[in-house]
Order: C-alpha cells, then structure tokens, then sequence
C-alpha cells in the first residue's frame, strides 16, 4: 500500500515537474517577448517625447511669428498715407499672420495626438508588467507546490524504509519461531 502510495505520489510529482518545466518555458518565452515589448514601448515613449518637443517648438515659432507680422502689420497701419506697395505688404502680413496661427493650431492637434499615444503606450507597457508579475506569481506558486510534493515524496519513501524495515524483522521472527517450533 505504501508502495503504491508512493508511486502516485511520484507520477504526482512527475506531473507538477513537468507542468513546471512547461510554464518555466513558457515564462522564460513571454518574458523575452515582454522585454521586446517593454524595449519597443520605451522606445516609442522617447520617440513620442521627442516629437512633443519638437511640436511645442514649432507651436511656439508659429505664434512669435504671428506676432511679429501683427505687430509689423499694426506699425504699418499706424503709418500715414499708405501707399500701395504698403497696400500689399499689410495684406502679406495677414497672409503670414493667418498661416502662422494655422501650423500653430495644426501643430497642437499633431501635439494633442503624440500625448494620447504616448498615454495609450504607457497602459500598453503598464499591462505588460502586470503580465509579468502575474506569471511571476504562477512560477512561484508551481515551484511552492514542487517543493511541498518533494516532501510529501521523500516522508512517503522514509515510511516505506521504516515498513520494509519492520516486515524483514517480522519476517526473521517469523523464521526464527518457525525454527524454535520446528526443534520442538
């Protein structure tokens, strides 16, 4: 019985190694795929970054610019006796000064955009971790159980030592009291 106790418990064992064995390679596969991905994610968030820069940089060139032709144009306006080509520089000012707030109003929806990308990107790395963690968890718990069958395993074999022990020192006084009989 206890041999037969035994062995289910070391086919158990075989079992959870194994298992064991499975999601170690699968966690060792998923946490090069998550690095990529963490790797990537970063990269994107830098990238992101980046452009954001770049984008309040020219949001802020569009608006001096605007600026500038605003107010050369109000010096123009202030000007007595404009003359034509006057005429045709206040209109080219305008002109800039429209295109300016254009790429600037342009230049903060592309901003707005790269911000909710990078807000997307960082839920996406943020749930990447959580996967991480998670198998982490599962390795932990399937080694924990390894090493409760281990135990369970090795009581189970000290418990057959000390049975068949025991029945060989049965078995010897059996033979001896076979023996005392036998002589009587």
């Amino acid at each position: 019985e206890l041999q037969v106790n035994l062995r289910s418990r070391e086919v158990i064992q075989e079992g959870v190694e194994e298992e064991l064995e499975k999601v170690k390679k699968e966690l060792k596969d998923s946490q090069k795929e998550l690095k990529h991905k963490e790797d990537h994610l970063h990269l994107e968030i830098d990238k992101a970054k980046h452009d954001k820069e770049a984008l309040r940089k020219e949001i802020d060139t569009q608006k001096n610019r605007a600026t500038v032709a605003e107010t050369q144009l109000s010096q123009i306006s202030r000007q007595s006796g404009a003359s034509v080509d006057q005429a045709r520089k206040i209109h080219e000012l305008e002109l800039e000064k429209e295109e300016a707030e254009r790429k600037a109003r342009a230049a903060e929806e592309a901003l707005e955009k790269k911000i909710q990308r990078l807000r997307d990107t960082q839920e996406k790395l943020n749930t990447t971790n959580a996967v991480k963690e998670d198998m982490a968890r599962t390795k932990r718990l399937l080694e924990s159980q390894k090493a409760d069958l281990e135990k369970e395993v090795e009581e189970q074999r000290s418990l057959l030592v000390k049975a068949e022990a025991k029945a060989a020192e049965l078995r010897s006084q059996v033979d001896k009291t076979d023996r005392d009989l036998s002589s009587l």
